[in-house]
């Protein structure tokens, strides 16, 4: 018997799930950053879904017709913001992973400190 094929959004979701047991044996803390990150990111726009395409779309009606565009680049505001501290978010989860793992070398680089400093603001 073979084991099924996994493709596109399936696979996707079973290996981003895959590490969630290994992170929390290493860390809990971690291991619930990246769940919440993961699902927020599937959330808002990271596949294709109502609320990413509401968030990222503009409706317009012309001369009797319905125009749906796409925004690419938002100027300021709420998704712009979102946007940006989820980036900064998914940042320091990837160091905090890299903590757990290397956690010598962070020691070594003196990067505990700075990563506690930057965890305050997000």
């Amino acid at each position: 018997m073979t084991a099924p094929s996994l493709s596109g959004k399936h696979m996707r979701k079973y290996l981003a799930k895959r590490a969630v047991p290994h992170m929390q044996d290493a860390d809990g803390k971690v291991s619930t950053a990246y769940e919440t990150l993961y699902e927020q990111l599937i959330d808002f726009g990271a596949h294709p879904n109502e609320k990413g395409f509401s968030m990222s779309s503009t409706i317009r009606r012309e001369n009797g017709e319905v125009h749906i565009e796409a925004v690419y680049l938002h100027g300021d505001g709420l998704p712009l913001r979102s946007a940006l501290r989820t980036t900064a978010q998914v940042g320091i989860c990837v160091l905090r992973i890299g903590q757990t793992l290397y956690p010598q070398r962070f020691n070594d680089l003196d990067l505990d400190t700075e990563l506690q400093a930057i965890m305050k603001r997000f």
